[in-house]
């Protein structure tokens, strides 16, 4: 089991920060689900939480990890199979560009 934070940003947004599997309660919305690593992420927690953001009516996955492309690309297969088309996926695979994920 992981770790959940949230953080409340001076404009009254919320992120939550986890190390877990993803849980999206019931009136869930999320802006967006940034998924990050310094290591290769599996496709298995990608599809878990790809699946998580879009029962959570998220509009927007970013995935900064070094295999960010094949994992953007495995999410997308999943986006399409459900027909998300309001969900905007995107990659990031080097380190320099990772911060500039997250300040969306």
């Amino acid at each position: 089991m992981g770790e959940v934070r949230e953080v409340t940003l001076r404009n009254g947004r919320k992120w939550f920060v986890c190390t877990s599997d993803p849980v999206v309660l019931p009136g869930d919305t999320w802006g967006a689900c940034l998924l990050a690593s310094s290591a290769d992420l599996s496709l298995a927690v990608a599809q878990a939480w790809a699946t998580a953001a879009m029962s959570a009516n998220c509009n927007w996955i970013a995935i900064a990890a070094p295999n960010g492309e094949a994992v953007h690309d495995h999410i997308d297969r999943i986006v399409e199979a459900e027909e998300a088309y309001d969900l905007t996926t995107t990659w990031y695979d080097e380190p320099a560009r990772w911060a500039w994920s997250a300040s969306w």
